[in-house]
């Protein structure tokens, strides 16, 4: 239901659902007012630095475009963008998500965090995905597949490998000058010596648990090395803010809508330019494989910043599925991948707390649209009715 003001409990009764380009409408022209009165990035003073910004809205605005395939809409508007010149891309891959980094010339919007002893001012992320088992300690929550791990390693991409992932075993972590202290954390784990001789690791490696954690490893972009760490380190305290839209974001956006009017060269200098950045080889291929280079391009920029389960949901395959058809499922390759003896990661699979199987369950006929929640229904007096599958 497309609800754009206040409404009684009575006045909710019998309301239906609105379509999707319904919906799609306000949101778009929701944006497209906000980028009419918002001022530009460079208009505002440091103080105001994080305020929403024209940018901001037209970035969103072609992401709105492009989820639905409305690429000259989506092309217009990301190009807008860029031709405006107020981002750029940072020099570092490992500046993008550095505490000191927050509000970079690289980001169009993020949520505002900061620290404060009293208040609930910080972000979480850094504690709930931080180790169970390491300094400051955290909840291990949404882990990195040895899936993603492999896609790096057969790109070739060790840069953004080593900023977003931190795996068990390591004798570094990018960024982090007291790494001494994580290999002293290793005595507080009972059998962190079995654990050393059984996998050949280094005696001065950092050990992620592998009892305590799926797939032994941790998302490295939310992470904050303790000499930047806050005085109080808990949930709300973070002041890492969380990037919502980045410029990398949309020079791919504008490849790929490129690539999907036919404007392949373009669309190549566009996505190496992010490539560039992580000295990654220029792309040269066109058309279908072009479109691949590009999704695979969306996956290693952007693993951990909320894009990937939306991307696969809405990108339709060779085989006219949505990708995400292909990935889950009992053929689904990504289920293959973490079953499979001969592809199967020896952490994931040895800890069986959580099955190795996840998404063997996903129906196609079904879970492409999530249940509408039972009180909803309720509240509509019948009137919005269960998607198909979820009765």
């Amino acid at each position: 239901p497309l609800i754009t003001g206040f409404l009684l409990p009575e006045e909710i009764q019998g309301i239906t659902r609105a379509s999707a380009e319904d919906v799609y409408k306000f949101i778009e022209d929701d944006l497209k007012a906000a980028a009419g009165v918002l001022p530009q990035r460079s208009q505002y003073a440091a103080t105001d630095m994080g305020r929403a910004t024209r940018g901001a809205a037209l970035g969103l605005l072609g992401k709105v475009y492009l989820y639905q395939s409305k690429w000259q809409e989506a092309h217009d508007v990301l190009k807008t963008v860029i031709d405006e010149g107020e981002y750029k891309l940072l020099d570092n891959f490992g500046d993008v998500w550095d505490v000191d980094h927050n509000n970079s010339e690289e980001s169009l919007f993020e949520v505002q965090y900061m620290y404060d002893g009293t208040y609930a001012l910080g972000g979480s992320l850094t504690v709930i995905t931080g180790a169970r088992s390491g300094p400051g300690d955290g909840w291990s929550w949404g882990q990195p597949t040895a899936n993603l791990e492999q896609a790096y390693i057969d790109a070739g991409d060790t840069e953004r490998l080593r900023w977003t992932i931190i795996k068990t075993g390591c004798t570094e972590i990018a960024g982090e000058n007291n790494f001494d202290k994580f290999v002293e954390n290793n005595t507080k784990i009972a059998n962190y010596k079995d654990y050393i001789e059984k996998y050949g690791w280094d005696p001065e490696c950092y050990i992620i648990d592998p009892s305590q954690h799926k797939s032994a490893r941790i998302v490295r972009k939310y992470f904050v090395p303790i000499e930047k760490r806050p005085e109080v380190y808990n949930i709300d305290k973070i002041p890492l803010d969380h990037r919502i839209l980045r410029y990398a974001d949309v020079l791919l956006m504008y490849a790929e809508a490129c690539n999907e009017l036919g404007e392949d060269g373009t669309a190549r200098t566009y996505l190496n330019e992010v490539r560039n950045r992580v000295k990654l080889p220029a792309v040269t291929s066109n058309g279908n494989e072009l479109r691949k280079a590009i999704r695979l391009e969306r996956r290693l920029e952007l693993a951990w910043e909320q894009n990937r389960i939306y991307d696969i949901r809405r990108w339709t395959d060779d085989n006219g599925k949505k990708m995400i058809c292909n990935l889950m499922g009992a053929n689904g390759t990504f289920v293959k991948y973490n079953t499979d003896p001969a592809t199967r990661d020896i952490y994931e699979w040895e800890n069986q707390g959580e099955a190795s199987d996840k998404g063997i369950s996903f129906n196609e006929n079904r879970d492409m649209v999530f249940p509408i929640p039972l009180y909803e229904i309720t509240m509509s007096n019948g009137s919005i009715t269960q998607n198909p599958g979820w009765n």
